[in-house]
């Protein structure tokens, strides 16, 4: 069963989804649907795996490090700053 996506703009921390599905030569179903984010101030992740996802940096293409710094890890503030030597 094959399945081809739309998204759409809704508010912030939701997701509107519009699916359909076609197997063989069988009539299409369409299934629509808003999704709604968990965690949509974010979810802390350890701060070890924050510290170790920093020094990966190198390796994560540009256009994606953007999103990265971001993370928030446990029992920090905002303004958290780790000492890491990281090359971007």
């Amino acid at each position: 069963m094959a399945g081809i996506c739309e998204g759409g703009n809704e508010p912030a921390g939701s997701l509107k989804a519009i699916c359909n599905f076609q197997k063989g030569k069988e009539k299409s179903a369409k299934l629509q649907t808003t999704l709604t984010a968990k965690y949509p101030e974010g979810k802390p992740i350890k701060t070890a795996k924050y510290n170790h996802v920093m020094t990966l940096m190198i390796f994560i293409p540009v256009a994606y490090q953007e999103f990265y710094p971001n993370l928030k890890p446990e029992n920090s503030p905002d303004d958290y700053v780790e000492d890491i030597d990281v090359h971007m």
